[in-house]
């Protein structure tokens, strides 16, 4: 009896273990449903099949999901990125929903920042030095935080100035799936 409560245990500990420690979600057969896709929780990178796309994904925010295209399967097309809201973020209805995106202008400024590092936004056109620099960087970084920016009135000096929107982080984990070449827009 005190073999098999020992072996449970130790069954228990090992399936705990890993689960805490899943290095990523790599969905080859089988693509996910949309909801499967924006209730996805995990900790870092992780490389979708989704609605016949290959996506490279980030899902360690619970409020949001980055879709990074730094690889493009196809080389003619440009790297960008994409945050939508998760299906987490207030009442649970937003899953999907286009927050920003490299191609959209609704905010004045966009920054990018590996381990603090700031990176300005490196999906601009003609920035692609920056761009260089920040897929080095996110290889070997931790954390990835991007702030934006609007611009507001501001009587006081007569002036519009920049105002932070919001912040939102990711944690960088799994990075060696930033070398899979994904499906770019």
């Amino acid at each position: 009896m005190k073999k098999q409560l020992l072996f449970l245990l130790f069954a228990l500990v090992s399936i705990t273990l890993c689960a805490q420690n899943s290095e990523s979600i790599l969905v080859d057969e089988q693509p996910v449903s949309e909801k499967e896709f924006y209730d996805i929780k995990n900790n870092g990178w992780s490389i979708i099949k989704f609605q016949g796309l290959t996506l490279l994904g980030n899902f360690s925010n619970k409020d949001y999901v980055l879709r990074l295209n730094i690889n493009c399967n196809d080389v003619s097309k440009k790297p960008s990125f994409l945050i939508e809201y998760s299906n987490n973020y207030r009442d649970g209805k937003w899953g999907g929903v286009d927050f920003i995106s490299s191609k959209s202008n609704d905010l004045k400024m966009i920054v990018f920042f590996i381990d603090d590092q700031e990176f300005k936004n490196p999906f601009i056109e003609g920035n692609e030095g920056a761009l260089t620099s920040f897929k080095e960087a996110i290889k070997n970084g931790k954390t990835l935080k991007i702030k934006f920016f609007n611009t507001e009135y501001n009587p006081d000096i007569a002036k519009d100035e920049l105002k932070l929107n919001r912040e939102v982080g990711f944690t960088l984990k799994n990075s060696h799936l930033l070398a899979t070449p994904v499906t770019c827009n």
